[in-house]
């Protein structure tokens, strides 16, 4: 992805809760391209420490046409490891 198509790019903190009160965090990187099918890109890094007895995914590319189609795509991902996303403190 070349420079001059990005249109907007923002750094987030995402944090998945889940009933046990474990937490997860990913550094979020997310990209709008000027042009294309899926213009809306989410990059998520995971920072350590892995919760008790469950391995999350290092790294997740989400890749959507807006960005309200790629924060559902996030909340179904953090879904299926039975977290729910919450609000930084």
């Amino acid at each position: 992805m070349t420079r001059e198509n990005i249109a907007f790019e923002i750094n987030e903190v995402v944090i998945g809760h889940d009933p046990k009160s474990e937490f997860i965090k990913y550094n979020l990187n997310l990209t709008i391209r000027g042009l294309g099918k899926n213009s809306v890109q989410m990059k998520l890094t995971f920072v350590p420490p892995h919760p008790f007895a469950i391995n999350m995914p290092e790294n997740k590319t989400i890749k959507a046409t807006s960005i309200t189609q790629a924060y559902v795509k996030l909340n179904k991902f953090l879904n299926s490891y039975n977290f729910q996303m919450r609000a930084e403190d």
